[in-house]
Protein backbone atom coordinates (compact mmCIF):
# COMPACT_ATOMS: atom_id res chain seq x y z
CA UNK A 1 0.00 0.00 0.00
CA UNK A 2 2.80 2.41 0.90
CA UNK A 3 4.67 1.78 -2.35
CA UNK A 4 1.47 2.23 -4.36
CA UNK A 5 0.77 5.50 -2.59
CA UNK A 6 4.31 6.69 -3.29
CA UNK A 7 4.06 5.79 -6.99
CA UNK A 8 0.73 7.55 -7.40
CA UNK A 9 1.96 10.62 -5.48
CA UNK A 10 5.00 10.78 -7.74
CA UNK A 11 2.80 10.60 -10.84
CA UNK A 12 0.53 13.33 -9.45
CA UNK A 13 3.53 15.57 -8.72
CA UNK A 14 4.94 15.06 -12.21
CA UNK A 15 1.55 15.94 -13.68
CA UNK A 16 1.60 19.31 -11.90
CA UNK A 17 4.78 20.18 -13.78
CA UNK A 18 2.84 20.45 -17.04
CA UNK A 19 2.39 18.52 -20.25
CA UNK A 20 6.03 18.64 -21.37
CA UNK A 21 7.42 17.87 -17.92
CA UNK A 22 4.69 15.49 -16.80
CA UNK A 23 4.92 11.81 -15.98
CA UNK A 24 7.81 10.38 -17.91
CA UNK A 25 8.19 7.09 -19.70
CA UNK A 26 9.97 5.41 -16.78
CA UNK A 27 6.84 5.85 -14.63
CA UNK A 28 4.72 3.60 -16.85
CA UNK A 29 5.91 0.29 -15.43
CA UNK A 30 5.46 1.21 -11.74
CA UNK A 31 1.98 2.57 -12.47
CA UNK A 32 1.10 -0.65 -14.29
CA UNK A 33 2.33 -2.65 -11.29
CA UNK A 34 -0.02 -0.68 -9.04
CA UNK A 35 -2.86 -1.42 -11.50
CA UNK A 36 -2.17 -5.13 -11.30
CA UNK A 37 -0.97 -5.81 -7.78
CA UNK A 38 -2.16 -3.20 -5.32
CA UNK A 39 -4.34 -4.72 -2.60
CA UNK A 40 -6.38 -1.50 -2.70
CA UNK A 41 -9.17 -1.24 -5.27
CA UNK A 42 -8.94 2.55 -4.91
CA UNK A 43 -5.24 2.52 -5.83
CA UNK A 44 -5.84 0.19 -8.78
CA UNK A 45 -8.59 2.49 -10.06
CA UNK A 46 -6.47 5.60 -9.63
CA UNK A 47 -3.54 3.97 -11.42
CA UNK A 48 -5.77 2.92 -14.34
CA UNK A 49 -7.04 6.50 -14.62
CA UNK A 50 -3.48 7.86 -14.61
CA UNK A 51 -2.45 5.44 -17.37
CA UNK A 52 -5.48 6.21 -19.53
CA UNK A 53 -4.96 9.95 -19.14
CA UNK A 54 -1.24 9.66 -19.77
CA UNK A 55 -1.84 7.57 -22.87
CA UNK A 56 -4.24 10.10 -24.34
CA UNK A 57 -2.27 13.23 -23.45
CA UNK A 58 1.21 12.00 -24.34
CA UNK A 59 0.39 9.86 -27.37
CA UNK A 60 1.27 6.68 -25.52
CA UNK A 61 -2.07 4.92 -25.82
CA UNK A 62 -0.61 1.67 -27.14
CA UNK A 63 2.02 1.28 -24.45
CA UNK A 64 -0.35 2.44 -21.70
CA UNK A 65 -3.04 -0.05 -22.66
CA UNK A 66 -0.82 -3.02 -23.41
CA UNK A 67 0.49 -5.16 -20.58
CA UNK A 68 0.77 -8.86 -19.91
CA UNK A 69 -1.77 -9.37 -18.46
CA UNK A 70 -3.55 -6.20 -19.49
CA UNK A 71 -4.24 -3.89 -16.60
CA UNK A 72 -7.81 -3.56 -17.87
CA UNK A 73 -8.29 -7.33 -17.73
CA UNK A 74 -9.21 -8.23 -14.16
CA UNK A 75 -9.48 -11.99 -14.84
CA UNK A 76 -6.23 -12.65 -12.96
CA UNK A 77 -7.77 -11.60 -9.63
Amino acid sequence: MIHGTSILASAAYCETLGALNGVNFSMLFPIKVVCLLSPSEEQRTMAREVLLKLGEERGLVDICQVAAPSYLDRSHE
